[in-house]
Order: C-alpha cells, then structure tokens, then sequence
C-alpha cells in the first residue's frame, strides 16, 4: 500500500493545522451561528481520528488475512476473472463453528466484534459528560417515569418504598 506512509504525516500536519486555527475555527463557528461550540468541534475531531485510526488498522489487518493462504474450506481473496463472478453465490450466507475455529480466529473475531461497542464508548466518553447532554439524559428520564406512571422525578425519589406498609396503604 504505497499511500500509507505518506496518510500519517498528513494527518499529523493537518491536526497540527487545526490547534493552530482554533481562534479561526471558532469565530467562524460563531459567524455562522452555528450550535456547535469550539471544544465541540474539537472533541468531533478526536473521535474523527480515533475511529479512523480503528478503521485504518482493522482495515489492515482484515486485508492481511485475505492474502494469506487458509486451512481447506477457506476461501482466500480470489482473482477477478469476468462478469459472471461478481455476485456468484451472493444470498449465500457462511456459517463457521466457533468451536471449530483457531485461537488466532476467535480473537480477530473477538476483536471486530468489540468495534461498535468500544466506538459507542468513546463517543459517550467525549460527548456524553457535558452539562447539555447530561440534562437531556434527565429530561429523557423524566419524559419515561411520566410515560410509565412513575412517580418523581430523576432528583427527587419516591418516599415510599416498594414493599412497606405504607405503600400498600395507600
């Protein structure tokens, strides 16, 4: 892959360009009048280069282990040879035992596996502790207890417990 070597210096400078430019990124944020602040611009860029950075390396790797020759049954990367192969056998859908794969299979499967799941975490990470997001969470909660005839509100909790007498007294 003769472009690689030269994507890490460009998203080097082009990170570098951008704290540089921050006062500029943020009076045309405000000119705009758009909503998104500068630190949320900035936090958009993180997650921009972590997810790339997850992508490009699983991408890698994914590239990898289809050019390596694989035990009987396994379909390699094959030549292109005409029309007629591209959407041969395309509803099919293949099913492997996990039981029957390596230890080197179940953990690269493991691993794309664990992709969505660490991106949600990360995105909550950079996005989800803010002051805005952290009332919209209490007002989705609030918005539930109303919908299902709970009573309170996220900060204040029923003085009655479940249980007591006094709950089924009254």
């Amino acid at each position: 892959m003769p472009f690689l070597p030269d994507l890490f210096p460009s998203v080097a400078l082009t990170i570098q360009w951008l704290q540089l430019r921050r006062g500029t990124i943020g009076k045309v944020l405000r000119q705009s009048q758009s909503s998104m602040t500068p630190l949320q611009f900035t936090r958009l860029m993180a997650l921009a280069i972590i997810l790339t950075s997850f992508s490009l390396g699983f991408g890698i790797y994914q590239l990898y282990s289809l050019l390596l020759p694989g035990p009987p049954g396994f379909w390699p990367l094959e030549p292109w040879v005409s029309w007629d192969n591209v959407h041969y056998k395309f509803s099919d859908v293949g099913q492997f035992p996990f039981a029957l794969m390596t230890s080197d299979e179940q953990a690269s499967l493991w691993a794309f596996w664990s992709v969505q799941p660490v991106s949600a975490l990360v995105f909550f990470l950079l996005f989800g502790p803010t002051a805005q997001a952290l009332s919209d969470i209490a007002n989705g909660w609030r918005w539930i207890k109303r919908r299902t005839g709970r009573p309170g509100t996220c900060g204040n909790r029923h003085p009655k417990r479940a249980g007591t007498i006094e709950s089924f007294a009254s």
